[in-house]
């Protein structure tokens, strides 16, 4: 079963490096393929979805996402805000960010 229990695969979008790269998948723990991958264009990610679900095939609680983007930035000093109601982790440059990691 592609992308876990409640979830039907629908179309995917080739990925645009100056969006976010988002995946959805069907369970918590990301297993299988994504169900739904497409591009967010916003500079910041902030989905409100209350009870309803992030898209079509997708239940609305116990799923999970992740999104992507590579940026290159300036040397310095940065400032990250993570904010979920079941957990988050923030990798950046493939490491995960200790403090994000709940």
């Amino acid at each position: 079963m592609v992308g876990g229990p409640g979830a039907i695969p629908i179309t995917r979008q080739a990925r645009n490096p100056e969006q976010w790269w988002a995946s959805y998948w069907g369970n918590q723990s990301q297993w299988q393929d994504p169900v739904i991958q497409v591009n967010e264009n916003s500079p910041g990610i902030n989905h409100q979805w209350g009870t309803a679900q992030p898209g079509w095939g997708l239940p609305d609680n116990h799923f999970s996402t992740r999104f992507e983007r590579k940026v290159t930035l300036e040397c310095g000093s940065y400032e990250f805000h993570l904010s979920s109601d079941d957990g988050s982790r923030l990798t950046v440059d493939g490491e995960v960010v200790p403090n994000f990691d709940h």
